[in-house]
């Protein structure tokens, strides 16, 4: 999780590849977090040494005696918070575009729903084998940014320029139109409503990293349409 300042300092084609790489791992990360109860591969990628380091770097807070509780204990825990925040009964915050945004009026199969299912599906986005939820859900649309980015890392790393910029193209308008509508302020309440420090911290880090791609990606766009010319 490299900082804004780092990240917005890269320019030559290597480094942009690092970046948007970085970006796809997060993004698939975060997919994790939000799609279903907390494993114990991820609690095991959270406990390594290189996400705690980055993750720290980055802002993020955790009492690290939370983490060497066992496993079992834990994952119970989050599994509890995890049902509590998104799926309820009771008040709880919907992982869902259509009712985050005022165009969905607060309801699944909202406008929003056909809207970014029909964008990904253009962009050639393929859902999991077993994914059977909305396509508007939180996890889906992180999904579709992880193996997105991922085509503008190879493409960096292969100085296509074009393919980079096209791809880029993409990142950025779903990033305008869909996830910063609603996903930061997504994260932003469900920091607020957590009562466990795992989905409460992770949460203002993925609200955070969202901020910082919405920054980023029209000026990765401009690099890779000045590459094209030059």
């Amino acid at each position: 999780m490299t900082s804004p300042s780092v990240r917005s300092e890269a320019t030559d084609p290597v480094s942009l590849a690092d970046q948007a790489f970085e970006s796809s791992n997060l993004y698939s990360f975060f997919a994790a977090v939000f799609s279903k109860e907390a494993s114990s591969e991820m609690l095991d990628l959270i406990k390594s040494p290189d996400f705690l380091e980055a993750f720290f770097d980055a802002g993020g807070k955790f009492d690290l005696k939370l983490l060497r509780r066992p496993d079992d204990e834990l994952i119970e825990e989050l599994a509890v918070e995890f049902t509590a925040l998104f799926l309820g009964p009771g008040e709880h915050i919907s992982p869902h575009e259509s009712v985050q945004t005022d165009g969905g009026k607060g309801r699944l199969w909202g406008p929003e729903t056909s809207e970014v299912r029909n964008f990904i599906e253009t962009a050639g986005f393929e859902y999991k084998t077993n994914y059977t939820g909305l396509p508007d859900h939180i996890s889906v649309e992180f999904e579709f940014m992880e193996q997105i980015s991922k085509r503008e890392a190879e493409a960096w790393r292969k100085k296509d320029f074009k393919t980079a910029a096209e791809v880029l193209d993409v990142e950025n308008k779903f990033m305008k139109i869909h996830l910063s509508a609603w996903a930061i302020e997504f994260c932003r309440k469900v920091g607020k409503m957590a009562k466990h420090p795992f989905y409460s911290e992770l949460a203002k880090l993925a609200s955070s990293f969202l901020e910082d791609e919405y920054d980023e990606l029209p000026r990765r766009l401009k690099l890779a349409r000045e590459y094209m010319v030059n």
